[in-house]
């Protein structure tokens, strides 16, 4: 009988310990998916801004070129080809 409740007893333990894993892991996937996300948005990002830089390197005035890459960011990239 004692046998019995130390082994129920062990089994919570076990029991306890892996919910407490499987919530860290839980909790670590959801962090990795939010860091995945912004880098994949800043990789976006950077994309974008070269691809300006290299569709606007004819450019006579370089004063024009932040708002062409404020403009092609904003907008559908119907200009720029897609990717990263």
């Amino acid at each position: 009988m004692e046998e019995a409740r130390r082994a129920i007893k062990r089994a919570d333990a076990v029991e306890a310990t892996v919910g407490a894993a499987v919530e860290q892991l839980e909790m670590a996937h959801v962090e990795l998916h939010r860091r995945s996300e912004t880098l994949r948005q800043k990789t976006r990002t950077i994309y974008l801004i070269d691809r300006v830089l290299s569709l606007d390197a004819s450019n006579d005035d370089p004063r024009d070129i932040p708002v062409d890459i404020f403009v092609k960011a904003t907008t559908s990239s119907k200009n720029i080809s897609a990717t990263p």
